[in-house]
Parts: structure tokens; C-alpha cells; sequence
């Protein structure tokens, strides 16, 4: 099953995502955002504390480092040195995974609140949840976590020599 909407702002990406892990049960969480709000990254902290959430990655624009320094730190303090990645991204989609559900969340919306027209897709779709987790996986394994350490422009090197 899969479900297309619109929001204007009566929900968030955060919203979705709390809605489905009370369906789906305890899963892993992997996120590709332009940015995140610090309420939003507190709620996602909540959800692991909680247990709802067994684990998050986050891949984030490049720019996210040098705009929100104290959510890169707090995402690795809570969620581990390993879950952070940067990239030169727009891209924003959720996988919520675990041993009975593939949830593929695709979305306009970014981690934060969204007063506006934000477009979304979402449905229980392993063969998109495989695909986009392999781009996750792939970023992960090419990329070492130290490079979110590096300037923006040390970031933009490294992604232009990856070709």
C-alpha cells in the first residue's frame, strides 16, 4: 500500500515519522535531510530513549556542519560517531525498517516544521526502501565518518574527486 498527500503545515516530517514507528514498532531509522530543526533531532532523541527507534542515520547536506554545529555534535553524542554523513543533498526520504515492515517516506519536507505546501509519499515498499537504503549504505562505506569534521569546501572537494 502506498499513500500520496499534501500537507499545508498541519504535520511534519517528525509527525510522519513518530505516526509510523507507532504502526510499525520498534525499527531502524535512516534520514536524508537538507537540514534539521533542534526540536525535531530532540524528538528523534526521545524516540531512541524510548526505544522506538533502534537505531538513526542521518545524512545531511554539507552545509548542515557549518549552519548547525551543535546538532551535528548532539546527533553524534545520542545516535553514535557513526551516524552522520554529509553530501551535497536535496534529497529528503526516511526508511523505517525492521523484520515485518519497509517503510519508504518521500518527502518535499525537511526535519523542522514546514508552514507550507510540503508533498509527501509513503507506503510499505521493500524493492524502494532497498534501493534507497543502498545509496545510505553505499555513502557509509565510501565515506569516512571524520570527513564531517572537514569545511564546507573540504566536503565539496571530496565529493568532487568521487565523480
Amino acid at each position: 500500500m502506498g499513500l500520496f498527500g499534501l500537507t499545508k503545515g498541519q504535520f511534519s516530517l517528525t509527525d510522519m515519522i513518530e505516526a509510523i514507528l507507532a504502526k510499525t514498532g520498534p525499527a531502524d531509522l535512516s534520514i536524508s535531510t537538507w537540514t534539521a530543526a533542534n526540536g525535531d533531532v530532540s524528538r528523534m532523541l526521545e524516540l531512541l530513549s524510548s526505544g522506538a527507534i533502534r537505531s538513526c542515520r542521518w545524512l545531511v547536506d554539507l552545509t548542515f556542519m557549518r549552519r548547525c554545529p551543535q546538532l551535528t555534535s548532539e546527533i553524534r553524542a545520542k545516535f553514535g560517531a557513526n551516524a552522520i554523513r554529509v553530501t551535497k543533498t536535496h534529497a529528503k526520504f526516511c526508511t523505517i525498517t525492521n523484520d515485518e515492515w519497509q517503510i519508504a517516506l518521500r518527502s518535499s519536507m525537511n526535519l523542522n516544521q514546514n508552514p507550507r505546501l510540503e508533498s509527501f509519499q509513503v507506503g510499505h515498499d521493500p524493492k524502494l526502501c532497498q534501493f534507497l537504503s543502498g545509496v545510505m549504505d553505499e555513502i557509509w562505506q565510501r565515506q569516512d565518518k571524520g570527513i564531517a569534521d572537514l569545511s564546507s569546501k573540504e566536503i565539496s572537494g571530496w565529493w568532487n574527486d568521487q565523480g
